[in-house]
């Protein structure tokens, strides 16, 4: 087994190296490349396709065709029922699916239905799609990779009335629904549209010992009570026994990345019953310290419904800073006089939007910007590197050149234990020519930030802790 790193900023799409042997007599070896599979970061194992790949002595001739990578198909459809209405969430089990993979659902009319794919892997793949009020009859999809290689399958289930529905209370009150979407919960570089009004909003959790960091530890959670309704007379479902399925929503919260271990925090019951009043199945969520969506998923037992075999989804945004503003209080920062917003490698393809902050740290930087007056007085300008993701909560960043950086594990933070609330910035010193311009800069910036210095040649820490009127 062995690995290739590649170099920061490096190609990734040609490879060269040599095979030899201890002793092949007078007669050059023949090397046949004919599958190559990579492990990415995320833990799954990738096909890839074979090219031009050159000898080096040795004949091709009799090496057999390079095995193409698998046709799409599909083995399971689950569920088979979709409620008119609502938002429906289907499992894909199949083979030769990848990120590449996209998927298209239609109605019996053959209308397109909108949809989004969630994330796919080589052999399981999520989406969600939206059923009109008046739709009925069967769903048909079709799945198709960038390569040409797809499937279509006449009906993969049947739209029926929904004969249930959920309403919750967040610590015994009615909840607040979280109506006010936007566009898109990834930010703009990591598009995930929104799927149905969520039924509160929350913050994330703060965990120290997963941090590494002097900061405060703040355990979130609520007790939700789950109220399941009949649709035809909105008469609340009594002695009623229902499971919820939760899981991370992927490409949520600005993480354009994601695998199986991205946690959802931890319920404490996964069953229970309704009770005599209809409200005693109730769940206490210990909200996850990575911001997105959660689904869950709740399903009545068959004895509940006519129809076993459809649930109920319901939407839980983990957002922050601040759990009352429809905009989480964050604002995406962008160039502007005497400043440039920068970033690594790591936020090229993981986290492309990250330069969210807070209103008044925002308007800062801004003024500290125009105050340096970098275009006017012939000094190079303010970079700021990474601030926050657009809901805040763990930015788990891969730092090159800090030893425990070079990718922790994902969904952990040992570097940017900050960057949480909008209220930090990273602040690049390399582009200052002289020890001069660096001492102004520095005198500056601390008027207004809290300085650490010790964490990168690179840049210095910044956490506001004055706004600049």
């Amino acid at each position: 087994m062995w690995t290739i790193h590649f170099p920061p900023g490096s190609g990734k799409s040609c490879l060269q190296y040599w095979v030899e042997g201890t002793d092949c007599g007078s007669v050059p070896a023949s090397f046949c490349l004919v599958s190559v599979l990579a492990l990415d970061s995320d833990g799954e194992i990738d096909t890839l396709q074979v090219e031009n790949a050159t000898l080096l002595g040795g004949t091709a001739d009799t090496c057999p065709a390079p095995l193409a990578p698998r046709a799409v198909g599909v083995l399971a459809v689950r569920p088979n029922i979709f409620s008119s209405g609502r938002t429906s969430v289907v499992t894909v089990t199949g083979r030769g699916l990848d990120e590449n993979t996209w998927v298209q659902f239609r109605d019996h009319a053959g209308q397109v239905l909108p949809s989004e794919i969630g994330f796919a892997t080589t052999d399981t793949l999520r989406a969600v799609f939206a059923v009109p009020e008046a739709a009925a009859g069967r769903v048909s999809m079709q799945l198709t990779r960038t390569d040409g290689s797809s499937e279509s399958i006449d009906s993969i289930g049947t739209v029926v009335a929904p004969e249930f529905y959920v309403t919750v209370l967040i610590d015994g009150a009615p909840a607040a629904p979280d109506n006010d979407q936007g566009t898109n919960a990834g930010g703009p570089l990591c598009p995930t549209p929104l799927h149905a009004p969520s039924v509160f909003r929350t913050l994330p959790s703060v965990i120290r010992p997963d941090s590494g960091c002097n900061m405060t530890q703040v355990i979130r959670s609520n007790t939700i009570t789950y109220i399941v309704h009949r649709s035809y007379d909105d008469a609340v479902m009594t002695n009623c026994y229902a499971t919820i399925a939760v899981s991370a929503w992927a490409a949520s919260g600005g993480h354009c990345h994601h695998d199986s271990s991205r946690p959802y925090g931890s319920p404490d019951t996964a069953s229970g019953n309704t009770g005599a009043d209809g409200q005693q199945f109730r769940v206490t969520h210990t909200w996850p310290q990575v911001s997105g969506y959660l689904l869950v998923q709740l399903q009545p037992d068959a004895e509940c419904i006519q129809r076993w075999g459809y649930s109920e989804n319901l939407w839980i945004p983990i957002r922050g800073p601040d759990a009352q503003s429809s905009t989480a209080g964050l604002l995406n920062m962008e160039d502007g006089f005497g400043y440039t917003v920068t970033g690594g490698d790591d936020n090229v393809s993981r986290h492309p939007d990250n330069h969210y902050g807070t209103p008044e740290l925002v308007a800062t930087l801004q003024n500290m910007a125009y105050l340096w007056g970098g275009p006017v007085l012939g000094r190079p300008n303010f970079g700021y590197n990474d601030l926050s993701l657009m809901w805040g909560g763990v930015f788990d960043v891969e730092q090159v050149g800090v030893a425990v950086c070079r990718r922790p594990p994902n969904w952990v933070s040992p570097c940017h234990c900050g960057h949480r609330k909008g209220t930090q910035v990273d602040f690049k010193i390399t582009q200052f020519i002289n020890l001069d311009q660096r001492r102004r800069a520095n005198l500056l910036v601390k008027k207004y930030f809290d300085v650490y210095t010790g964490e990168s040649v690179a840049h210095w820490h910044l956490t506001l802790k004055k706004a600049i009127p």
